[in-house]
């Protein structure tokens, strides 16, 4: 617990020296991991807020698509808002698509479908993970391909 809170109040400082540098998306997505790790969880959110809101004013689409990630872990995860959650895979994936990211698309079908789980949509979760495995078979994951397949 006492590295998380050294941890946060040095990204706290980081945010202070950054708001000159132009760094602030990646010091606030830094204190919303520290504040998530303490289990502090509207305050990890309202950071993912904060980062979203200026990687949106500046239009930095790759940040986006890395905060959406975020957000929708920590509703799955944290919150068990799996609705919630889906929608902001939904918006990592098509950030994914436009960006050409295929690391990130992959990802996103993974965390779709597990989404789709919690909600006990299991039709859809497994048209997710399938789209995943193709993925990572064109992708030549064997070793990933081989623990899906026998998972």
């Amino acid at each position: 617990m006492q590295d998380y809170e050294a941890a946060l109040e040095w990204h706290q400082m980081n945010l202070k020296m950054s708001q000159e540098s132009g760094d602030k998306i990646i010091a606030h997505q830094n204190i919303a991991d520290s504040y998530e790790a303490l289990g502090k969880l509207d305050l990890a959110r309202s950071h993912y807020q904060s980062a979203m809101d200026i990687a949106m004013e500046t239009g930095n689409k790759t940040e986006q698509m890395d905060i959406y990630f975020k957000l929708g872990d920590l509703h799955r995860k944290q919150l068990h808002k799996p609705q919630v959650s889906h929608k902001y895979y939904t918006e990592m994936l098509a950030l994914a698509r436009d960006l050409g990211r295929k690391d990130k698309e992959r990802q996103a079908y993974n965390r779709l479908g597990l989404a789709c789980e919690d909600m006990q949509d299991y039709e859809a979760a497994l048209e997710w993970h399938q789209m995943d495995l193709k993925m990572r078979q064109e992708s030549g994951d064997k070793i990933i391909v081989a623990h899906t397949k026998h998972s």
